[in-house]
């Protein structure tokens, strides 16, 4: 699963225009996105924020100490989502973000392997 995820994180870095990103579909209700611009110096990464999720699927405490553990923003005023930015100026710091996501699928979301099916990714010029 972590080559595939090194695989979308490079490609959307490095391919399309101004509006790159990808969306990790969990299932109907949980995601994990991504989305830069070619030559960003940056990635700016979500996961579902609970004002999107009915009550039977928000997180519990122990989901929410693991995305505090793993340096999630919590939801604000300007973003609804969990986020990170996280910096994509050398391949350490895309291993960083390569890892952020797949610890995040893992241990957040009990995500064992991926299957194409549930990425999207969408490489626009502007």
């Amino acid at each position: 699963m972590k080559n595939k995820i090194s695989e979308i994180v490079t490609t959307v870095l490095k391919s399309g225009g101004y509006e790159n990103y990808f969306i990790i579909s969990i299932d109907e209700s949980y995601y994990l996105q991504g989305a830069c611009a070619n030559g960003d110096n940056f990635i700016d990464l979500e996961i579902t924020g609970e004002k999107y999720l009915s009550e039977s699927k928000k997180y519990r405490s122990n989901i929410k100490a693991i995305i505090k553990e793993l340096n999630w923003g919590y939801p604000n005023t300007e973003n609804d989502n969990y986020y990170q930015i996280l910096p994509s100026n050398s391949e350490i710091e895309i291993e960083k973000i390569t890892e952020t996501i797949t610890e995040t699928l893992v241990k957040v979301f009990n995500i064992k392997s991926l299957d194409e099916s549930q990425i999207e990714i969408n490489l626009l010029d502007e």
